[in-house]
């Protein structure tokens, strides 16, 4: 009798290889949806901080301006959007979205935590990498979760408060 093992995932991290939109007008129109989304002042916020140390000259004015760095990859259970919130002066968290793209269906959230940035492990579960957050509260205090996909979605596995006295 045989144990089925998981696929390994397609790199350390959740992705592989990373998606060409440029020839696919239907999901690069979601992908814009999707940012439009999470530029909103419920989210990520709308303000333009480029006053907080970018350099303006540097700006494309050409293009909307978002507080939203995101990815499209290749990953095992499908295309993935990763999207963070910009981090601006001292912030050390930050909201985090995972979404798996699907043609001619909306975009699944498979993954959202304001504790973010997030760290791939070296464990998998159900083909996808394990990763953990490390959401800093005070100088002392951070909250520490691991998250594992369950097939469907990424949920947290454990978490626990780490305290430091400096």
């Amino acid at each position: 009798m045989s144990i089925p093992i998981d696929p390994p995932p397609t790199s350390d991290r959740l992705c592989g290889d990373e998606i060409d939109l440029a020839n696919d007008k239907k999901m690069d129109s979601v992908i814009k949806k999707l940012v439009a989304n999470l530029s909103t002042d419920n989210n990520c916020g709308s303000k333009d901080f480029s006053d907080f140390g970018d350099n303006p000259s540097d700006e494309d004015k050409s293009k909307p301006y978002t507080n939203v760095l995101f990815d499209v990859c290749k990953s095992n259970i499908g295309d993935l959007f990763i999207a963070d919130c910009k981090m601006f002066g001292n912030q050390v968290n930050t909201e985090t979205w995972f979404y798996l793209l699907k043609p001619n269906a909306e975009p699944k959230l498979l993954f959202n935590s304001h504790n973010g940035p997030y760290y791939p492990l070296d464990s998998t579960c159900n083909g996808m990498p394990d990763f953990m957050t490390s959401g800093r509260y005070s100088m002392g205090e951070s909250q520490i979760v691991y998250y594992r996909y369950n097939g469907q979605q990424y949920e947290a596995a454990y978490s626990y408060m780490e305290v430091g006295i400096g």
